[in-house]
């Protein structure tokens, strides 16, 4: 390997890291999360993940009796639903847009969404 070789892998390294630098920047100021919970297709609620309620327990009807759902900063769970295999409860925590609660039996669905979609793939 030669000096030349030695200083072009040198750029193309130090340019690789500035870029990756740059767009992690640009993508730092990631939008709010939002929860949006509906029940029979109707939202009953949507909640600001990045800013949750200070009450962390929320109470959702639904046509078999109440669904309890758990908030904490960044996520969200289904904490007891009164459906007979507890699916919903078994997905446990969801924290990423696009991620879904459903519980079928209750008709209640949670969904995650963000303002901003993150970047999972270019295609040319």
């Amino acid at each position: 390997m030669t000096k030349h070789d030695k200083i072009l892998i040198g750029i193309v390294l130090i340019f690789s890291l500035l870029g990756y630098l740059i767009f992690c920047i640009v993508n730092q100021d990631a939008s709010s999360l939002l929860a949006e919970i509906s029940v029979n297709g109707s939202v009953i609620t949507k909640i600001d993940l990045n800013n949750p309620p200070s009450d962390r327990i929320i109470n959702i009807p639904g046509p078999l009796g109440n669904s309890i759902i758990e908030v904490k900063p960044g996520a969200i769970r289904m904490k007891f639903s009164p459906c007979p295999d507890h699916h919903c409860m078994n997905t446990g925590w969801i924290n990423r847009s696009g991620q879904v609660i459903a519980c079928i039996p209750n008709r209640v669905i949670i969904k995650l969404l963000a303002d901003k979609n993150p970047v999972d793939a270019i295609s040319h």
